[in-house]
């Protein structure tokens, strides 16, 4: 019909209201971060507030756990019974659960209600997993991104200029790769697993550049070796950034402009399955698919 708009546009309109403040909903995730991430949001008094949107609504896998508890108690957030009632009370979501708590199901009913998303990185499991949701979110004409913590703040300015190469690590392969991208952008062709004194490590081939990720114990957190050149070579030592990560999420909301694209995400989980197939191959290279 003339002049009537598609249905998740109209789910849109609020974020782009000059001035109005985001009324925003998470689902799942660790309670501590669940706290933190409202907590940041929440409070203006905070050094660390991210200003511009506003968490009033959260989904604690249908029940109210502790965290749910101080939610509501401390932050006023209503814990809903279900992800559409949570949906029908806010702008945008925020989903940080992972695959056990039945993420797969959770994004068919925010992309359903057409809310706008930010997903916890990993988008998925795997990297059919992940083209499946890239796929139902572009068919539906939701926006989205995937991020972490590890993604925006000291990676982004380190990045900003041209780097020859970098290694990065931590506890987790996902956050390592992450930052490796975050770094070195999109573009690897093919990833080799390659132990070193039973440390794991996955080097991935950018043309002309070489970028690598090992895995490390918790007890040494996560850090970067950036290389400008033969002559310029340095050691980072990175935390996780919630505020950094915040403040690109409440820019997504209002502008429906993802800070990291759809390729860049696809890719990074395209690197970790080459490392996988690498490793069952015995150490042979192999390319991104």
């Amino acid at each position: 019909m003339p002049g009537v708009k598609p249905l998740a546009t109209l789910f849109l309109i609020p974020c782009f209201l000059a001035g109005a403040e985001l009324r925003l909903g998470i689902i799942g995730g660790d309670g501590a971060e669940a706290i933190a991430f409202t907590r940041i949001l929440n409070d203006v008094s905070d050094p660390d507030h991210a200003p511009g949107g506003r968490v009033i609504a959260a989904f604690r896998g249908g029940r109210i756990d502790k965290a749910g508890e101080e939610l509501r108690a401390k932050w006023k957030v209503e814990i809903t019974p279900d992800i559409g009632s949570l949906c029908r009370r806010v702008d945008g979501v925020l989903i940080l659960s992972g695959e056990s708590g039945g993420r797969a199901e959770q994004i068919k009913i925010v992309i359903a209600a057409g809310k706008p998303m930010f997903l916890e990185s990993p988008l998925a499991e795997t990297i059919e997993g992940a083209r499946a949701i890239i796929k139902l979110a572009k068919n539906s004409g939701v926006p989205w991104f995937s991020a972490s913590a590890m993604r925006f703040g000291e990676i982004a300015e380190i990045r900003g200029s041209y780097l020859s190469g970098a290694t990065t690590w931590g506890p987790g392969p996902m956050a390592g790769v992450e930052m490796l991208y975050g770094l070195m952008g999109t573009g690897c062709e093919e990833v080799v697993y390659k132990p070193e004194a039973g440390v794991e490590v996955a080097a991935g081939r950018w043309p002309g550049r070489v970028g690598s990720v090992r895995s490390a114990g918790p007890e040494n957190g996560w850090g970067a070796l950036v290389v400008r050149s033969k002559e310029s070579q340095r050691h980072y030592k990175i935390g996780q950034d919630y505020r950094s990560l915040l403040v690109e999420v409440v820019k997504f909301f209002q502008t429906s402009q993802p800070p990291v694209s759809s390729e860049e995400t696809l890719e990074i989980l395209a690197f970790l399955d080459a490392a996988q197939r690498s490793k069952a191959a015995g150490g042979t290279p192999v390319k991104l698919r």
